[in-house]
């Protein structure tokens, strides 16, 4: 189709409308996708900030490794998100 129309499920219309809050609070001036890398993360988080028109600077976490000391590096170099 030329435009896909998403509909949030009633299943997880609660979290969506917390992350939605969350974006588009004016005290947030920038999104984190802390997502996983693969396409699938990353689809799953653009549809979100999409969905609810988040229009903030977005960075990109990016590590390989679940240890303490990689995330606070993966966070201490944020990626920019496009």
């Amino acid at each position: 189709p030329k435009e896909y129309k998403y509909v949030v499920s009633k299943a997880t219309k609660k979290q969506f409308n917390t992350l939605k809050k969350l974006m588009n609070d004016k005290d947030v001036d920038t999104v984190v996708n802390a997502c996983d890398a693969g396409r699938e993360g990353e689809a799953i988080f653009r549809l979100v900030y999409n969905e609810a028109h988040c229009k903030k600077n977005m960075k990109r976490l990016w590590i390989s490794s679940m240890e303490d000391s990689a995330i606070k590096d993966g966070f201490d170099n944020l990626k920019e998100g496009k």
